[in-house]
Formats: C-alpha cells, structure tokens, sequence
C-alpha cells in the first residue's frame, strides 16, 4: 500500500519533468515563477498576498499540464491533422492564456502599489538631493589625515 503511494509521487515527479523538457511555455512558467516569488520577498508581501499569488501561479501551472497532456492525448488518437483534435488543443491552449491573464492581473494588484511606494520613495530621495551615488551626486575627496572622505551635495 505504502509502494503504490511512493510509486504515484515518483509518476507525478515524472510528469512534471516532462512537462518542463517538453514544453517551452512551461519554462517560462518556471521563470516567471522564480521572478514573481522574488518579488515577493523584495517587496514583503503580506501573508494575503502570499496566498493570492501562490494560488494564481498554481493555476496557470495547472492549466499548463492539463493543456500539455491533452495535447499528447489528440496526437496519440490523431495522429493526422483533424478540425476536432484542432479545436480541442486551441481550447486546451486558450485555457492555459486565461489562466495566465487572470494570474498577470493578480500580480498587477498586488505588485503595483509596492512598485509606486518604490517609485515615491526614489523620486523623493532624487528630489531631495540626499540620494547617495559616487557617480551622481557625490565627490570622494582626501581628506588631510589620509583617510576618505565622502562629501555629498546635498539639496537642502
């Protein structure tokens, strides 16, 4: 009984490999994945959020791997070209893109209020004058006793 129970997770991790050697799109996914989950930890995303996120993603990772193995399915049965098995992998697809829209529509939400905080914050710090960068705003001089000193111009 425990055999049968291992041996499903071992099918599952199979499938999932597959779907990532296989399928282009979902190597995106995989980036995207990774890059939605930094993120969230650059932008300390609220437990909430986490859920929300977590769940759009899961959805299009699901509409992903149904889409891919009704595509192996048609192919299995159709091996030529038919408008049914043509029709059901443009469903199969369709379903993937509207997963992946409402779950881009989530991260909007949830990301666009961090990344105007983020904005806000930088413009005020420009405007004020105090930003720190060597480049821009600042000049490394010696000072008399030999060390470094970093003088800023400063708006004030």
């Amino acid at each position: 009984m425990l055999r049968k129970r291992i041996d499903s997770f071992i099918y599952a991790g199979r499938g999932v490999y597959v779907l990532l050697k296989t399928q282009t799109n979902a190597r995106i996914h995989a980036v995207a994945t990774i890059g939605v989950a930094a993120a969230g930890f650059g932008f300390r995303v609220s437990e909430t959020e986490w859920c929300l996120l977590v769940f759009a993603i899961g959805i299009v990772w699901v509409a992903e791997a149904l889409n891919t193995s009704i595509e192996f399915v048609v192919d299995l049965a159709s091996p030529e070209h038919h408008e049914l098995a043509g029709k059901a992998k443009d469903v199969a697809a369709g379903a993937v893109l509207l997963a992946a829209i409402s779950s881009a529509t989530v991260g909007v939400i949830i990301f666009w209020p961090h990344f105007q905080s983020l904005l806000a914050f930088r413009s005020w710090k420009l405007e004020a004058g105090s930003w720190i960068s060597v480049a821009d705003a600042g000049q490394i001089r010696h000072s008399l006793d030999g060390t470094l000193a970093l003088f800023v111009r400063c708006g004030c």
